[in-house]
């Protein structure tokens, strides 16, 4: 199994207050908080659609040892902007990081794949959370994030 293990949404909107009550054609006098409300809304709607994050955030998805085969991993909620860490576990749970001259990130793709001559464990791992990749994922902030998902938000 794979597992995206929870996470905090960023504090940072998709889009500014300010340009959804232009959108809106509303007044300055509505209420922010509000409106505030509605965008995030849209925005974790619109994440689900499209299976990727729109602004960057930290995720940690967790291997089980049946799905660590091959030399690919693939992440959820992309764009992938960074990998932080791969970390394996053993039986005893005693953990183990992964050099980051092992493996290559394909930031379009949102993947990792291993460079040629090494694997993700020389030693047995635990059944579950075997792997645990920590990684970020979303476009930088509102101004890099697509006009045509901002314009969906505001509908």
């Amino acid at each position: 199994m794979r597992t995206l293990l929870p996470y905090a949404y960023p504090s940072t909107l998709a889009v500014a207050v300010a340009d959804m009550r232009g959108w809106l054609k509303q007044p300055a006098t509505t209420d922010d908080a509000y409106l505030a409300t509605l965008i995030l809304a849209a925005s974790q709607a619109a994440e689900k659609l499209l299976n990727g994050s729109i602004i960057t955030r930290s995720l940690t998805m967790a291997f089980d040892a049946e799905n660590i085969v091959g030399d690919v991993l693939n992440l959820w909620l992309g764009p992938v902007t960074a990998v932080g860490s791969i970390k394996t576990y053993d039986f005893a749970n005693i953990e183990a990081t992964l050099s980051s001259a092992s493996y290559f990130v394909d930031l379009q793709g949102g993947r990792i794949a291993l460079n040629a001559g090494f694997v993700w464990t020389s030693q047995a791992v635990r059944k579950r959370n075997a792997l645990i990749v920590s990684y970020s994922a979303g476009y930088a902030d509102a101004a890099h994030v697509p006009e045509a998902i901002k314009t969906a938000l505001m509908q």
